[in-house]
Protein backbone atom coordinates (compact mmCIF):
# COMPACT_ATOMS: atom_id res chain seq x y z
CA UNK A 1 0.00 0.00 0.00
CA UNK A 2 3.17 1.82 -0.22
CA UNK A 3 2.47 2.97 -3.54
CA UNK A 4 -0.87 4.53 -2.81
CA UNK A 5 0.65 6.77 0.10
CA UNK A 6 -1.88 5.55 2.91
CA UNK A 7 -5.56 6.82 3.23
CA UNK A 8 -4.64 10.22 3.25
CA UNK A 9 -2.80 9.72 -0.43
CA UNK A 10 -5.42 7.47 -1.53
CA UNK A 11 -8.09 10.15 -0.75
CA UNK A 12 -6.13 12.79 -3.07
CA UNK A 13 -5.48 10.01 -5.99
CA UNK A 14 -9.69 9.50 -6.01
CA UNK A 15 -10.52 13.04 -6.27
CA UNK A 16 -7.75 13.53 -9.08
CA UNK A 17 -9.08 10.97 -10.91
CA UNK A 18 -13.16 10.53 -9.88
CA UNK A 19 -13.43 14.07 -8.66
CA UNK A 20 -17.12 14.02 -8.70
CA UNK A 21 -18.07 10.16 -8.08
CA UNK A 22 -15.28 9.12 -5.29
CA UNK A 23 -16.08 10.79 -2.19
CA UNK A 24 -19.99 9.63 -2.58
CA UNK A 25 -19.73 6.22 -3.62
CA UNK A 26 -15.91 4.89 -2.53
CA UNK A 27 -14.40 6.70 0.01
CA UNK A 28 -16.02 5.18 3.16
CA UNK A 29 -16.00 1.62 1.42
CA UNK A 30 -12.40 2.06 0.90
CA UNK A 31 -11.73 2.89 4.29
CA UNK A 32 -13.14 0.23 5.53
CA UNK A 33 -11.32 -2.21 3.38
CA UNK A 34 -8.08 -0.89 4.09
CA UNK A 35 -8.46 -1.80 8.01
CA UNK A 36 -8.61 -5.36 6.77
CA UNK A 37 -6.26 -5.39 4.84
CA UNK A 38 -3.65 -8.36 6.52
CA UNK A 39 -0.83 -6.36 8.28
CA UNK A 40 1.87 -7.23 11.21
CA UNK A 41 4.46 -4.57 12.81
CA UNK A 42 7.65 -4.48 11.78
CA UNK A 43 8.96 -5.10 15.27
CA UNK A 44 12.99 -4.47 13.99
CA UNK A 45 11.84 -0.70 13.07
CA UNK A 46 12.33 2.31 15.72
CA UNK A 47 8.61 2.81 17.49
CA UNK A 48 7.54 -0.55 16.37
CA UNK A 49 4.64 1.51 14.04
CA UNK A 50 5.42 0.67 10.78
CA UNK A 51 2.47 -0.91 8.67
CA UNK A 52 4.04 -3.78 6.41
CA UNK A 53 1.76 -5.90 3.96
CA UNK A 54 2.06 -9.82 4.86
CA UNK A 55 1.15 -10.52 1.43
CA UNK A 56 4.15 -9.71 -1.17
CA UNK A 57 3.45 -6.10 -3.18
CA UNK A 58 2.37 -7.81 -6.36
CA UNK A 59 -0.19 -9.66 -4.90
CA UNK A 60 -1.83 -7.35 -2.93
CA UNK A 61 -1.46 -4.70 -6.10
CA UNK A 62 -4.27 -7.67 -7.63
CA UNK A 63 -6.50 -7.65 -4.64
CA UNK A 64 -6.73 -3.77 -4.80
CA UNK A 65 -7.34 -3.79 -8.48
CA UNK A 66 -9.55 -6.60 -8.18
CA UNK A 67 -11.59 -4.65 -4.93
CA UNK A 68 -11.86 -1.24 -7.43
CA UNK A 69 -13.00 -3.47 -10.20
CA UNK A 70 -16.28 -4.85 -8.16
CA UNK A 71 -16.86 -1.26 -7.21
CA UNK A 72 -16.80 0.13 -10.85
CA UNK A 73 -18.42 -3.03 -11.87
CA UNK A 74 -21.54 -1.95 -8.83
CA UNK A 75 -21.66 1.58 -9.85
CA UNK A 76 -21.93 0.57 -14.06
CA UNK A 77 -25.14 -1.69 -12.72
CA UNK A 78 -26.49 1.26 -10.70
CA UNK A 79 -26.77 3.09 -13.62
CA UNK A 80 -27.64 0.43 -16.22
CA UNK A 81 -30.85 -0.67 -14.50
CA UNK A 82 -31.39 2.92 -14.26
CA UNK A 83 -30.94 3.53 -18.05
CA UNK A 84 -34.83 2.93 -19.26
CA UNK A 85 -35.44 5.71 -16.47
CA UNK A 86 -33.03 8.39 -17.23
CA UNK A 87 -34.23 7.93 -21.33
CA UNK A 88 -37.98 8.39 -20.31
CA UNK A 89 -36.73 11.51 -17.61
CA UNK A 90 -34.59 13.18 -21.11
CA UNK A 91 -37.51 12.45 -23.16
CA UNK A 92 -39.38 14.48 -20.28
CA UNK A 93 -36.78 17.19 -19.64
CA UNK A 94 -36.78 17.81 -23.87
CA UNK A 95 -40.60 18.53 -23.89
CA UNK A 96 -40.62 20.83 -20.88
CA UNK A 97 -37.97 22.99 -23.00
CA UNK A 98 -40.12 23.40 -25.28
CA UNK A 99 -43.05 24.53 -22.94
CA UNK A 100 -40.27 27.77 -21.70
CA UNK A 101 -40.01 31.31 -23.38
CA UNK A 102 -35.94 31.29 -24.55
CA UNK A 103 -34.52 32.80 -22.11
CA UNK A 104 -35.45 30.43 -19.38
CA UNK A 105 -34.44 27.81 -21.85
CA UNK A 106 -31.47 29.08 -22.33
CA UNK A 107 -30.84 29.70 -18.73
CA UNK A 108 -31.57 25.67 -18.13
CA UNK A 109 -29.73 24.37 -20.56
CA UNK A 110 -26.65 26.24 -18.92
CA UNK A 111 -27.77 24.66 -15.72
CA UNK A 112 -27.92 21.35 -17.45
CA UNK A 113 -24.72 21.48 -19.49
CA UNK A 114 -22.21 21.99 -16.61
CA UNK A 115 -20.17 19.32 -15.40
CA UNK A 116 -20.97 19.35 -11.76
CA UNK A 117 -24.74 20.32 -11.76
CA UNK A 118 -25.11 17.36 -14.69
CA UNK A 119 -23.68 14.63 -12.31
CA UNK A 120 -25.49 15.26 -9.27
CA UNK A 121 -28.84 15.95 -11.18
CA UNK A 122 -28.44 12.26 -12.64
CA UNK A 123 -27.02 10.44 -9.38
CA UNK A 124 -30.24 12.18 -7.72
CA UNK A 125 -32.51 11.11 -10.60
CA UNK A 126 -31.68 7.77 -10.04
CA UNK A 127 -31.88 8.01 -6.60
CA UNK A 128 -35.49 9.27 -6.40
CA UNK A 129 -38.62 8.12 -7.66
CA UNK A 130 -38.83 10.00 -11.08
CA UNK A 131 -42.22 11.17 -10.61
CA UNK A 132 -41.48 13.37 -8.00
CA UNK A 133 -38.63 14.37 -9.81
CA UNK A 134 -40.66 15.24 -12.88
CA UNK A 135 -43.43 17.11 -10.23
CA UNK A 136 -40.81 19.66 -8.68
CA UNK A 137 -38.93 20.31 -11.88
CA UNK A 138 -42.48 21.12 -13.97
CA UNK A 139 -43.72 22.72 -11.00
CA UNK A 140 -40.64 24.93 -11.38
CA UNK A 141 -39.80 25.42 -15.38
CA UNK A 142 -43.54 25.87 -15.91
CA UNK A 143 -44.44 28.98 -13.92
CA UNK A 144 -43.37 30.82 -17.62
CA UNK A 145 -45.80 28.71 -19.63
CA UNK A 146 -49.07 29.98 -17.04
CA UNK A 147 -49.19 33.05 -18.96
CA UNK A 148 -49.28 31.39 -21.78
CA UNK A 149 -52.32 30.49 -24.15
CA UNK A 150 -52.97 26.73 -24.68
CA UNK A 151 -51.95 26.75 -28.17
CA UNK A 152 -48.33 28.57 -27.63
CA UNK A 153 -47.09 25.80 -25.33
CA UNK A 154 -47.72 23.37 -28.37
CA UNK A 155 -45.09 21.92 -28.94
CA UNK A 156 -45.52 21.28 -32.88
CA UNK A 157 -46.74 24.93 -32.85
CA UNK A 158 -43.80 26.12 -30.95
CA UNK A 159 -41.17 24.04 -33.12
CA UNK A 160 -43.38 25.22 -36.24
CA UNK A 161 -42.67 28.70 -35.19
CA UNK A 162 -39.14 28.47 -34.02
CA UNK A 163 -37.79 27.09 -37.75
CA UNK A 164 -40.03 30.04 -39.34
CA UNK A 165 -38.03 32.66 -37.70
CA UNK A 166 -34.52 30.70 -38.83
CA UNK A 167 -35.60 29.73 -42.47
CA UNK A 168 -38.21 32.13 -43.09
CA UNK A 169 -40.93 29.73 -44.62
CA UNK A 170 -43.82 27.62 -42.70
CA UNK A 171 -43.78 24.26 -45.44
CA UNK A 172 -43.22 25.20 -48.73
CA UNK A 173 -44.59 29.28 -47.73
CA UNK A 174 -41.55 31.51 -47.51
CA UNK A 175 -42.50 35.31 -46.79
CA UNK A 176 -40.81 38.07 -48.78
CA UNK A 177 -40.64 40.09 -45.82
CA UNK A 178 -38.28 37.32 -43.80
CA UNK A 179 -34.85 38.56 -45.59
CA UNK A 180 -32.64 35.02 -44.28
CA UNK A 181 -29.93 33.72 -46.58
CA UNK A 182 -29.78 30.05 -47.76
CA UNK A 183 -27.58 29.35 -44.82
CA UNK A 184 -29.84 31.09 -42.24
CA UNK A 185 -28.08 33.63 -41.56
CA UNK A 186 -29.28 37.03 -40.64
CA UNK A 187 -28.55 40.10 -42.34
CA UNK A 188 -26.47 42.75 -40.40
CA UNK A 189 -28.69 42.18 -37.49
CA UNK A 190 -31.88 40.13 -36.38
CA UNK A 191 -34.20 39.14 -39.26
CA UNK A 192 -37.18 40.85 -37.79
CA UNK A 193 -35.15 44.32 -37.99
CA UNK A 194 -34.13 43.45 -42.07
CA UNK A 195 -37.97 44.69 -43.16
CA UNK A 196 -38.71 47.07 -45.32
CA UNK A 197 -39.90 50.40 -43.81
CA UNK A 198 -43.28 50.19 -45.09
CA UNK A 199 -43.60 46.90 -43.98
CA UNK A 200 -41.98 48.03 -40.05
CA UNK A 201 -44.51 50.78 -40.31
CA UNK A 202 -47.66 48.78 -41.16
CA UNK A 203 -46.71 46.45 -38.09
CA UNK A 204 -47.16 43.12 -40.44
CA UNK A 205 -43.40 41.99 -39.62
CA UNK A 206 -42.32 38.48 -40.41
CA UNK A 207 -43.16 36.96 -36.89
CA UNK A 208 -46.35 37.78 -37.52
CA UNK A 209 -46.42 36.01 -40.55
CA UNK A 210 -44.74 32.71 -38.69
CA UNK A 211 -47.13 32.98 -35.83
CA UNK A 212 -50.34 33.05 -38.03
CA UNK A 213 -49.62 30.23 -41.04
CA UNK A 214 -48.13 27.83 -38.28
CA UNK A 215 -51.36 28.47 -36.70
CA UNK A 216 -53.37 27.58 -39.32
CA UNK A 217 -51.27 24.46 -39.88
CA UNK A 218 -51.69 23.20 -36.70
CA UNK A 219 -55.42 23.97 -36.29
CA UNK A 220 -55.52 22.20 -39.49
CA UNK A 221 -53.97 18.79 -37.93
CA UNK A 222 -55.99 19.61 -34.79
CA UNK A 223 -59.60 19.64 -36.55
CA UNK A 224 -58.32 16.40 -38.59
CA UNK A 225 -58.00 14.64 -35.08
CA UNK A 226 -61.44 15.55 -34.11
CA UNK A 227 -59.70 18.41 -31.85
CA UNK A 228 -61.58 22.17 -31.35
CA UNK A 229 -59.49 25.34 -31.89
CA UNK A 230 -57.41 26.79 -28.66
CA UNK A 231 -56.09 30.38 -28.08
CA UNK A 232 -52.77 31.48 -29.54
CA UNK A 233 -51.31 34.56 -27.36
CA UNK A 234 -54.41 35.38 -26.21
CA UNK A 235 -56.88 35.20 -29.01
CA UNK A 236 -58.67 33.23 -30.96
CA UNK A 237 -57.61 31.55 -34.31
CA UNK A 238 -58.75 34.03 -37.25
CA UNK A 239 -58.56 33.63 -40.80
CA UNK A 240 -57.23 36.70 -42.27
CA UNK A 241 -59.11 38.54 -45.00
CA UNK A 242 -57.17 41.16 -46.77
CA UNK A 243 -54.15 41.08 -44.08
CA UNK A 244 -57.00 41.94 -41.38
CA UNK A 245 -56.90 39.83 -38.34
CA UNK A 246 -60.22 39.97 -37.58
CA UNK A 247 -62.07 41.34 -40.31
CA UNK A 248 -65.62 40.82 -38.57
CA UNK A 249 -64.66 42.85 -35.64
CA UNK A 250 -62.71 45.37 -37.78
CA UNK A 251 -66.32 45.98 -39.65
CA UNK A 252 -68.61 46.13 -36.67
CA UNK A 253 -66.55 48.45 -34.74
CA UNK A 254 -65.93 50.80 -38.03
CA UNK A 255 -69.84 50.45 -37.80
CA UNK A 256 -69.65 51.46 -34.00
CA UNK A 257 -67.79 54.26 -34.66
CA UNK A 258 -70.08 55.42 -37.47
CA UNK A 259 -72.63 54.94 -35.21
CA UNK A 260 -71.69 57.49 -32.23
CA UNK A 261 -70.29 59.57 -34.76
CA UNK A 262 -73.43 60.47 -35.95
CA UNK A 263 -75.33 60.56 -32.65
CA UNK A 264 -72.71 63.14 -31.42
CA UNK A 265 -73.16 65.28 -34.80
CA UNK A 266 -77.07 65.05 -34.61
CA UNK A 267 -76.77 65.76 -30.95
CA UNK A 268 -74.57 69.17 -31.75
CA UNK A 269 -76.86 69.96 -34.58
CA UNK A 270 -80.03 69.75 -32.16
CA UNK A 271 -78.68 71.63 -29.18
CA UNK A 272 -77.21 74.56 -31.53
CA UNK A 273 -79.80 74.60 -34.28
CA UNK A 274 -82.67 73.35 -33.60
CA UNK A 275 -83.44 74.04 -29.29
CA UNK A 276 -83.39 77.94 -28.29
CA UNK A 277 -80.04 79.25 -26.93
CA UNK A 278 -79.34 82.03 -24.30
CA UNK A 279 -78.35 85.17 -24.63
CA UNK A 280 -75.05 84.00 -24.44
CA UNK A 281 -75.45 81.65 -27.39
CA UNK A 282 -75.38 78.70 -25.16
CA UNK A 283 -77.57 75.87 -24.55
CA UNK A 284 -80.06 75.51 -22.10
CA UNK A 285 -79.27 72.00 -21.08
CA UNK A 286 -76.94 71.60 -18.47
CA UNK A 287 -75.30 68.06 -19.43
CA UNK A 288 -74.37 69.69 -23.03
CA UNK A 289 -70.43 69.24 -21.81
CA UNK A 290 -70.46 65.68 -20.34
CA UNK A 291 -72.09 64.50 -23.53
CA UNK A 292 -69.78 66.12 -25.86
CA UNK A 293 -66.74 64.48 -23.99
CA UNK A 294 -68.72 61.12 -24.00
CA UNK A 295 -69.32 61.40 -27.64
CA UNK A 296 -65.68 61.98 -28.22
CA UNK A 297 -64.35 59.22 -25.97
CA UNK A 298 -66.35 57.00 -27.53
CA UNK A 299 -65.49 57.51 -30.79
CA UNK A 300 -61.77 57.14 -29.91
CA UNK A 301 -62.33 53.88 -27.87
CA UNK A 302 -63.97 52.32 -31.27
CA UNK A 303 -61.15 53.82 -33.52
CA UNK A 304 -58.56 51.81 -31.51
CA UNK A 305 -60.29 48.76 -31.31
CA UNK A 306 -60.99 48.69 -34.82
CA UNK A 307 -57.05 49.27 -35.16
CA UNK A 308 -56.51 46.31 -32.54
CA UNK A 309 -58.31 44.14 -34.41
CA UNK A 310 -57.01 44.68 -37.72
CA UNK A 311 -53.25 44.27 -36.11
CA UNK A 312 -52.91 42.85 -32.95
CA UNK A 313 -49.40 44.77 -31.43
CA UNK A 314 -48.53 45.80 -28.49
CA UNK A 315 -49.00 49.59 -28.50
CA UNK A 316 -52.41 48.94 -30.39
CA UNK A 317 -53.12 46.34 -27.54
CA UNK A 318 -52.75 49.21 -24.87
CA UNK A 319 -54.77 52.09 -26.51
CA UNK A 320 -57.54 50.00 -26.85
CA UNK A 321 -57.77 48.63 -23.48
CA UNK A 322 -56.75 52.13 -21.76
CA UNK A 323 -59.42 53.89 -23.91
CA UNK A 324 -62.27 51.06 -23.14
CA UNK A 325 -60.93 51.59 -19.37
CA UNK A 326 -61.73 55.65 -19.72
CA UNK A 327 -64.55 55.11 -21.85
CA UNK A 328 -66.40 52.85 -19.18
CA UNK A 329 -64.84 55.39 -16.32
CA UNK A 330 -66.76 58.40 -17.95
CA UNK A 331 -70.08 56.78 -18.56
CA UNK A 332 -70.39 55.40 -14.63
CA UNK A 333 -69.38 59.51 -13.48
CA UNK A 334 -72.29 60.18 -16.57
CA UNK A 335 -74.29 57.75 -15.08
CA UNK A 336 -74.18 59.32 -11.34
CA UNK A 337 -74.14 63.01 -11.96
CA UNK A 338 -77.46 62.75 -14.80
CA UNK A 339 -79.09 59.96 -12.49
CA UNK A 340 -78.66 62.74 -9.22
CA UNK A 341 -78.98 65.65 -11.48
CA UNK A 342 -75.74 66.70 -10.29
CA UNK A 343 -75.57 70.61 -11.74
CA UNK A 344 -73.25 72.17 -9.17
CA UNK A 345 -69.98 72.21 -10.32
CA UNK A 346 -68.27 71.80 -7.17
CA UNK A 347 -70.43 68.70 -6.49
CA UNK A 348 -69.42 67.17 -9.55
CA UNK A 349 -65.55 67.70 -8.59
CA UNK A 350 -66.26 65.90 -5.40
CA UNK A 351 -68.29 62.76 -7.22
CA UNK A 352 -65.85 62.76 -10.39
CA UNK A 353 -62.71 63.33 -8.74
CA UNK A 354 -62.06 59.85 -6.74
CA UNK A 355 -63.54 58.27 -9.99
CA UNK A 356 -60.84 60.26 -11.77
CA UNK A 357 -57.81 59.21 -9.67
CA UNK A 358 -58.70 55.69 -9.17
CA UNK A 359 -59.59 55.16 -13.61
CA UNK A 360 -56.26 57.15 -14.24
CA UNK A 361 -54.67 54.79 -11.79
CA UNK A 362 -55.95 51.94 -13.54
CA UNK A 363 -54.58 53.05 -16.90
CA UNK A 364 -51.17 53.92 -15.23
CA UNK A 365 -50.91 50.34 -13.96
CA UNK A 366 -51.73 48.51 -17.32
CA UNK A 367 -49.84 50.23 -19.32
CA UNK A 368 -46.72 50.85 -17.01
CA UNK A 369 -46.43 48.09 -14.40
CA UNK A 370 -48.59 44.55 -15.89
CA UNK A 371 -51.26 43.90 -18.50
CA UNK A 372 -53.42 41.90 -16.39
CA UNK A 373 -56.23 40.81 -18.42
CA UNK A 374 -58.25 39.09 -15.84
CA UNK A 375 -57.93 42.53 -13.23
CA UNK A 376 -59.03 44.66 -16.31
CA UNK A 377 -62.03 42.47 -16.78
CA UNK A 378 -63.25 43.00 -13.33
CA UNK A 379 -62.68 46.52 -13.33
CA UNK A 380 -64.76 46.74 -16.41
CA UNK A 381 -67.62 44.35 -15.59
CA UNK A 382 -68.03 46.08 -12.25
CA UNK A 383 -67.74 49.67 -13.84
CA UNK A 384 -70.72 48.44 -16.19
CA UNK A 385 -72.89 46.60 -13.82
CA UNK A 386 -72.41 49.71 -11.61
CA UNK A 387 -73.74 52.08 -14.51
CA UNK A 388 -76.63 50.08 -15.79
CA UNK A 389 -77.83 49.63 -12.35
CA UNK A 390 -78.08 52.85 -11.75
CA UNK A 391 -79.53 53.93 -15.11
CA UNK A 392 -82.05 51.20 -14.14
CA UNK A 393 -82.76 52.37 -10.76
CA UNK A 394 -83.26 55.84 -12.31
CA UNK A 395 -85.67 54.98 -15.24
CA UNK A 396 -87.91 53.05 -12.50
CA UNK A 397 -88.35 55.93 -10.26
CA UNK A 398 -88.28 58.73 -12.77
CA UNK A 399 -91.14 60.09 -15.09
CA UNK A 400 -88.84 60.55 -18.00
CA UNK A 401 -90.80 59.95 -21.61
CA UNK A 402 -88.37 57.77 -23.25
CA UNK A 403 -87.44 55.84 -20.44
CA UNK A 404 -88.36 52.78 -22.34
CA UNK A 405 -85.35 53.85 -24.40
CA UNK A 406 -83.33 53.38 -21.19
CA UNK A 407 -84.55 50.50 -20.36
CA UNK A 408 -83.86 48.67 -23.27
CA UNK A 409 -80.33 50.10 -23.58
CA UNK A 410 -80.20 48.63 -19.99
CA UNK A 411 -81.28 45.57 -20.30
CA UNK A 412 -78.97 44.81 -23.79
CA UNK A 413 -76.63 45.95 -22.42
CA UNK A 414 -76.90 43.33 -20.00
CA UNK A 415 -77.52 40.60 -22.47
CA UNK A 416 -74.93 41.69 -24.34
CA UNK A 417 -72.08 42.16 -21.72
CA UNK A 418 -72.57 38.01 -21.02
CA UNK A 419 -71.00 37.61 -24.76
CA UNK A 420 -67.82 39.41 -23.12
CA UNK A 421 -68.18 36.84 -20.03
CA UNK A 422 -68.60 33.65 -21.64
CA UNK A 423 -66.12 33.15 -24.71
CA UNK A 424 -66.47 31.12 -27.51
CA UNK A 425 -64.09 29.76 -30.28
CA UNK A 426 -64.95 32.24 -33.97
CA UNK A 427 -67.13 30.75 -36.28
CA UNK A 428 -65.72 29.83 -39.64
CA UNK A 429 -63.00 31.39 -38.32
CA UNK A 430 -64.72 34.64 -38.65
CA UNK A 431 -67.45 35.32 -36.00
CA UNK A 432 -66.25 34.94 -32.06
CA UNK A 433 -68.60 36.36 -28.87
CA UNK A 434 -66.53 39.51 -29.06
CA UNK A 435 -67.45 40.20 -32.78
CA UNK A 436 -71.26 39.24 -31.92
CA UNK A 437 -71.10 42.20 -28.71
CA UNK A 438 -69.95 44.44 -31.03
CA UNK A 439 -72.95 43.64 -33.20
CA UNK A 440 -75.06 44.23 -30.30
CA UNK A 441 -73.77 47.66 -29.54
CA UNK A 442 -74.31 48.81 -32.91
CA UNK A 443 -78.28 49.17 -32.27
CA UNK A 444 -77.96 49.96 -28.94
CA UNK A 445 -76.07 53.06 -29.59
CA UNK A 446 -78.49 53.76 -31.90
CA UNK A 447 -81.15 54.30 -29.28
CA UNK A 448 -78.62 55.74 -26.64
CA UNK A 449 -77.92 58.53 -28.37
CA UNK A 450 -81.89 58.99 -29.44
CA UNK A 451 -82.30 58.91 -25.84
CA UNK A 452 -79.43 61.88 -25.26
CA UNK A 453 -81.39 63.58 -27.49
CA UNK A 454 -84.55 63.14 -26.01
CA UNK A 455 -83.26 63.72 -22.13
CA UNK A 456 -82.04 67.01 -24.45
CA UNK A 457 -85.83 68.17 -25.37
CA UNK A 458 -87.14 67.34 -22.04
CA UNK A 459 -84.28 68.46 -19.79
CA UNK A 460 -84.21 72.28 -22.24
CA UNK A 461 -88.18 72.44 -22.34
CA UNK A 462 -88.31 71.89 -18.18
CA UNK A 463 -85.77 74.73 -17.83
CA UNK A 464 -87.42 77.17 -20.33
CA UNK A 465 -90.63 76.72 -18.42
CA UNK A 466 -88.70 77.52 -15.32
CA UNK A 467 -86.99 80.81 -16.66
CA UNK A 468 -89.82 82.28 -17.91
Amino acid sequence: MEAVGGRSNLRRWGRCWFPLWFPGFWVKDLKKLLKHVPTTTAVDEPGGNLLLPVMPLGDLHNWFVKIIGEELDKFNDFFVDKEEEFCKFNDFILQLCLLLPPSMTKIFWIMIFDQDFLVGFLVATAMIDRYWIAFFVALSLLVGAFDASAGDVDPSYRVCKEQCERTGCVGERCFENCKVPSDGASLDGPWYLQEPLYMQWKQWDCQSDCRYYCMVDREKERAALGHGPVKYHGKWPFVRVYGFQEPVSVALSALNLAMHFHGWISFFILLYYKLPLKEDKKPYYDYTSLWQIYGLLSMNSWFWSALFHSRDVDVTEKLDYSSAVALLGYSLILAILRSFSVTKEAARVMVSAPLIAFITTHILYLNNYQLDYGWNMKVCVVMAVAQLLIWAIWAGVTRHPSRWKLWVVVVGGGLAMLLEIYDFPPFEGFVDAHALWHATTIPLTYIWWSFIKDDTEFRTASLLKKAK
